[in-house]
């Protein structure tokens, strides 16, 4: 393996702090979604939905 191939693979080699993690709410692919904080169904959104602690209720995929 020449010295080119080793620089490629050690890119995807995991260091545990070039992670990125990106947050996207379960509302985002849901029919009722009205923007940021509302909702057709809820009226104001509830932050457990939001932060997707737990499944809402009244989604629907689009």
């Amino acid at each position: 393996m020449n010295n080119e191939n080793l620089q490629d693979k050690e890119r995807f080699i995991d260091d545990g702090q070039s992670v990125n993690v990106i947050h996207s709410p379960q509302c985002v692919d849901c029919v009722f979604n009205m923007g940021l904080l509302d909702c057709a169904m809820l009226g104001e959104k509830p932050e457990k939905y939001l932060s997707n602690e737990e499944k809402c209720p009244e989604f629907e995929a689009e």
